[in-house]
Order: structure tokens, then sequence, then C-alpha cells
């Protein structure tokens, strides 16, 4: 009986830990983070990008843009769109070329993982800058609320030890 008090000591006393976690020091430790590099969006490049399923359509499609030197014309001709953006590091071979690239420029045909080809164009890069306080406020709250959590499970023997002066009398028992 004595494990399943202690254990219903311990979660009661861990439930009102995230009773204890006010706005304030989520902010705090917004800033912190923010200042250390831990709440900010990636610097990230966006594309306009034309896709076909066959490479001879690709072909065809940017030979017209060469001739037009009109990428425009290309990508609402062929139904090409602007993609979300993508972040430094992913969005695989059309990431890493995209960067490559200046503002402006046009890529040669690339084949995506899916098979299917696509050409695009660079039409700007998104600077790193920090998320909103409010994106990131329920993930700051759970982590001190865990951090929280941690430390009395760590210290909660020290503090009743403590707390009720207990002593051990090793010689006694033989220890």
């Amino acid at each position: 009986y004595k494990n399943i008090l202690y254990n219903e000591y311990v979660g009661s006393l861990i439930g009102e830990v995230g009773k204890k976690i006010d706005s304030l020091s989520v902010e705090e430790a917004y800033k912190k983070g923010v200042f250390n590099g831990d709440f900010l969006s990636p610097l990230s490049v966006v594309i306009s990008e034309v896709r076909f399923s066959n490479f001879s359509i690709a072909q065809t499609a940017f030979s017209e843009f060469k001739d037009l030197n009109d990428f425009n014309f290309v990508l609402k001709k062929y139904k090409g769109d602007i993609r979300e953006p993508i972040p430094e590091n992913k969005g695989g071979e059309v990431g890493l070329l995209a960067f490559s690239l200046k503002e402006g420029d046009v890529s040669n045909i690339v084949e995506n993982n899916d098979g299917s080809f696509s050409f695009f164009r660079v039409d700007r890069f998104l600077e790193e800058k920090p998320f909103t306080l409010d994106l990131v406020y329920k993930q700051i709250e759970r982590k001190l609320i865990k951090k929280e959590q941690e430390a009395l499970k760590e210290n909660l023997l020290p503090f009743f030890l403590k707390k009720h002066s207990v002593e051990f009398y090793y010689d006694v028992v033989g220890l």
C-alpha cells in the first residue's frame, strides 16, 4: 500500500506543477530562447515551379521559356504555381538547387523524388526571423512544466528527509 500512496502523492504533486507556470516565466523563456536562436523560422526560399509527369513535356516547356525568356508565360500556360517556402537544407534536390541560385534565376529541369520533372524560378529568400510568442507559447509552457516535474522528482526524497529531520543510524543496522 505504501507504494500506491507514494505514487498517488507524487502524481498529485507533479500534476500541481503545471498550475504554477505563469505567463511571465513563459515570456522570459521566450526572450532567452530568441536570444539563443531557439525560436527562429529558418532561412527559406520561395519558388514558382512548373511540374510535369514526363521529361519530353518538360523539355518542350523549358524550350518555350528559353525562346521567349518569359517564365510567367510558361508558368501560366503549364499551370505552375508558387510553392510553400522551402527551409534551408530541406526540400530535396529542388531545395538544394534553389539555394544555389539567385533571386530571379531559373533552374534547369530537375527530376523530383516522385519521378516527375520540373523547373522553377527563385522568387525571393525569406530571412531567419523569430516566431511570434503566440506560435511557440504552448511549446515553451510544456517544456517548463516538464523541467519543473523533473526537478520535483529528483528533489522530493532529499526535501522530505530534510523537512522531517530524518536521520539514519547505519551503525545500528550494521551498515
